[in-house]
């Protein structure tokens, strides 16, 4: 594996529409990957919502979809491999690790809240860049998604998994 690696990527640095052309097919095969499952049922209802018309009208947004993923995938792949040892030092800084952790931890919360449970957000287990924008990131899911910052020292978690036992028991309507 290693020396056709070695070839793709002199290939790619000697610009060659070949090794391109395969990168773009790559990134093709990738949409295929377990990854983009979750997102099917959306594309799906809004392809049959638009293409009312006929099965070629289907095809042809499926098809735009597809290309419309494809590239944009390979244009992203491009830009990161243009910039070389940037991209790689800027997502293997610590920084980059506490903003996305707190956009997932946001992210969860938020989808919790919109499946209707109760959100616990212990003040103590989450950091930002600043005391002021913790304080804030807090404050914002406490108002907006209901919820609860009680530090993690104060939880009754005893109480809190038989809550979450009763809810579970409860039939949703």
């Amino acid at each position: 594996m290693g020396p056709l690696l070695s070839s793709f990527q002199s290939s790619l640095l000697a610009g060659s529409p070949l090794a391109y052309a395969l990168a773009f097919l790559g990134g093709l095969l990738v949409s295929f990957t377990p990854c983009v499952y979750p997102i099917l049922p959306v594309t799906v209802g809004f392809i049959g919502s638009r293409c009312g018309r006929s099965r070629r009208h289907a095809l042809l947004l499926s098809a735009a979809y597809a290309v419309g993923m494809a590239l944009t995938y390979a244009v992203l792949g491009m830009a990161a491999g243009l910039s070389g040892s940037v991209f790689g030092e800027a997502t293997s800084h610590p920084l980059s690790y506490l903003v996305l952790g707190n956009i997932c931890i946001l992210f969860s919360a938020n989808d919790a809240y919109m499946r209707d449970l109760n959100v616990f957000v212990p003040a103590d287990c989450v950091v930002s860049n600043t005391a002021d924008e913790n304080r804030h990131a807090l404050d914002q899911m406490r108002k907006v998604l209901k919820a609860d910052i009680t530090a993690s020292t104060e939880l009754d978690l005893d109480a809190l998994r038989r809550s979450s036992a009763d809810h579970q028991r409860t039939p949703r309507g």
